[in-house]
This record gives structure tokens, sequence and C-alpha cells, in this order.
């Protein structure tokens, strides 16, 4: 009794879109930001992938260029559970940070299937074809710095009846600390520090 093969499947990432916090700016974000990416896995072959084999995972890298590469920073893995249907396909989004001690303009890699230590030439599924499991982002994801912070003092209100040798604070708006531009969080607040000189009170600001 002749036995046939059945036809294999192959797995693609057929798309992959990486996308900032900002709606008006989504190729940027800032370092320690949040980014999303959202990826498509397709199964192009002519055969489904068996049941025996319907476990693997997806890996996403970070890389300078469009070639999937040691060199390139590995940031998280997502896992797919319950084979594919040739023809089907299935979408996710994860959310990463942007590393601290990165800038400029980056693709974002999908590996779907990759080499494990137990399958270290196919992967978990075997496919048609082991050469296409890797798809960058068209367009790069530009990193950027964040711009600094600027502490302003907006207004100082000295009384008018202060005395020497009396123990008055200035009074301040309630705005005198403000960040004028920058996206990081700023915990410090302005103090009036009261000095006392032959008689003469002089109040300064202190930064704490």
């Amino acid at each position: 009794m002749p036995i046939s093969m059945a036809p294999p499947p192959d797995l693609q990432v057929t798309s992959v879109v990486a996308q900032g916090p900002d709606p008006i700016q989504l190729d940027h974000v800032l370092t320690g930001q949040t980014f999303t990416v959202t990826y498509t896995v397709t199964n192009t072959g002519a055969g489904a992938v068996p049941d025996r084999q319907a476990k693997w995972d997806d890996y996403i890298y970070i890389s300078r260029d469009q070639f999937l590469s040691d060199a390139d920073i590995y940031l998280g893995s997502e896992e797919h559970n319950g084979g594919l249907a040739a023809g089907a396909s299935y979408q996710n989004s994860l959310s990463f940070k942007a590393p601290k001690n990165l800038t400029g303009p980056w693709y974002i890699f999908v590996l779907t299937d990759p080499p494990t230590s137990t399958s270290p030439a196919t992967g978990v599924v075997f496919e048609a074809s082991e050469t296409n499991n890797a798809t960058s982002t068209a367009t790069p994801l530009l990193i950027d710095q964040p711009p600094p912070s600027d502490l302003v003092v907006d207004s100082i209100t000295i009384p008018n009846a202060a005395m020497s040798g009396g123990h008055r604070p200035a009074e301040l708006d309630g705005r005198q600390c403000r960040r004028q531009r920058g996206e990081r969080n700023v915990a410090r607040c302005c103090l009036p520090v009261q000095r006392q000189h032959l008689g003469h009170r002089r109040q300064t600001h202190r930064l704490l």
C-alpha cells in the first residue's frame, strides 16, 4: 500500500508594525516609553501544522538594519498554541519599553518558530522552507532621548510688613516650580530658606 507524504506547512511573518504612543508621530518613541509591536503570522504552505507540532514561540528583536543577526537585541517572546491550518493566520500585539541606552532609527524583527535546543535546525514545526520565518518592519522606529526638564519660578511675593528679625516666609503662588518642557516627572519643589544677617533678613530659595 503506497504511503504519500502530507504537504508541509510554511510559517511566515507576513506583517510587522511598530508604533509609539504619540498618535501624531507614531514612528517616534522616547527612551523609557512604551511602544507597540503588531504582527501577523500566516501559514503559506499547502498543509496544516500537525497536532504534535502545534505549539511554538515568536521572538521579537530590535535591530539597526533589516538583517537579523546575532548582534540584534532580544526584546521578548510570545507563545502560540493551537496549530495553524493552510492559509490561516494569527495576529498578536505586544508592548515593550524603548531601551534607555538606544537612540536613532531601529527596526523591529519578529521571528516565528525559532530554532530550539531540541530542534536546532528546523524549530518545532517541520516546514516547506526554514529560511523565511523572520520579517522586520518596513520602516524604522525612531528612538529619541526626552528633552531636559526646565523648572521656572513664576512669582515671589514679599510681605510689605516684614520686620527685621521676624520669621515670615515669602509667599509663593503655588506654581513656583513648574515644568516648562520635557517628559520626565519632577519631584522637587522650591522652599523658602530664612537667613538673618546683621539684623536684616534675606530670603533666598533653594531647589531641593
